[in-house]
């Protein structure tokens, strides 16, 4: 008699798919760096997707904004500062106004807007008394940054953009699903300044466009190279809260600005940000140049050019390699 064959069946437990942990973030399929054979590429990749997760958990831990308020980026409130009328004034002296949320967060939230507000009313009455006080003067220095950034941002178009946390660049490749709504540029960029043109670098690599407002595009394209190598040259974070940070007096490593903002020649880096910045500042004479021509007005001496190429050497992330801008 012939025996019949049985099937012996074990049951399989299902396989649930769902998304790895950093395919969470992504914003366009061609950001998946799963599957991709190139080490380079999938490093810089796993890089921006590593950033944006980082500013997400930022977000997340200062919590919700309050009710009527835009989550937008904002400066660390110092802690125990008053202002009075033997503040200085800023905003009648430099023509801006500060009706705008012109607000830089690199660190933890607080309500900014007033604080630079409160910051600008004392400064006026000091102002007009005839008595500025040389004890406010860092908060002069980042608060005509802080303009300076802001008045670049008005002739981009980009005073709504900017202070967003997430907001990603008009100038860089949007995804179809961004977070932030990129509005139309408010005027033709023929008309925009020769200096705040975008590079083919900004335009090809997703960015922040707070970094789209320094008016040097070496600079600019040095910043993104930083950021996007997989290697972590440089935070963002720490970047911006030194670059662009309004309200901590006792930072050093900062830019000045003496005039228009879109001009480069109206920018100074002081020392304590060539020292620990200036491998950013390499290829960009001109803010060199100028740095020495604000020191010359006020008397003081002038940085010779060792002085500036050791300060650059000395500041330079191990493996960075210097290369010619993308413009």
């Amino acid at each position: 008699m012939a025996r019949t064959a049985t099937l012996d069946v074990t049951p399989v437990q299902a396989v649930e798919l769902g998304w790895l942990p950093s395919q969470v973030h992504l914003r366009d399929l061609k950001e998946d760096w799963t599957g991709v054979t190139s080490t380079a590429e999938r490093r810089k990749l796993q890089n921006r997707l590593n950033q944006r997760a980082h500013r997400r958990r930022r977000m997340k831990r200062g919590g919700p904004p309050a009710s009527g308020e835009r989550d937008t980026l904002q400066a660390a409130k110092p802690k125990d500062v008053r202002y009075d009328s033997n503040s200085i004034m800023v905003s009648q002296i430099y023509g801006h106004s500060m009706d705008h949320d012109h607000n830089c967060r690199c660190s933890e939230p607080c309500n900014s807007r007033e604080y630079m507000q409160l910051f600008a009313q004392g400064a006026f009455a000091s102002f007009v008394a005839g008595s500025p006080q040389p004890s406010h003067l860092p908060s002069l220095i980042q608060y005509n940054v802080h303009a300076a950034l802001a008045r670049n941002a008005d002739t981009l178009g980009l005073s709504q953009l900017w202070i967003h946390y997430e907001a990603v660049s008009p100038f860089s490749p949007t995804p179809p699903d961004a977070t932030i709504p990129v509005p139309t540029a408010s005027v033709a960029t023929a008309d925009w300044p020769g200096t705040l043109q975008p590079t083919r670098l900004q335009r090809g690599v997703e960015h922040h466009p707070w970094i789209d407002l320094f008016p040097h595009p070496r600079l600019r394209d040095n910043m993104l190279r930083a950021l996007e190598d997989p290697r972590g040259f440089c935070d963002e974070d720490e970047l911006c809260h030194d670059l662009a940070h309004f309200g901590d007096a006792t930072k050093q490593p900062t830019l000045l600005v003496w005039g228009a903002p879109w001009d480069v020649r109206s920018w100074e880096a002081s020392e304590p940000l060539l020292r620990k910045w200036g491998w950013l500042l390499e290829g960009c004479g001109e803010i060199l140049d100028a740095t020495n021509y604000w020191r010359g007005k006020r008397g003081e001496r002038r940085l010779t050019r060792r002085e500036v190429e050791d300060a650059i050497a000395a500041s330079r992330p191990k493996g960075w390699v210097v290369e010619e801008s993308l413009c």
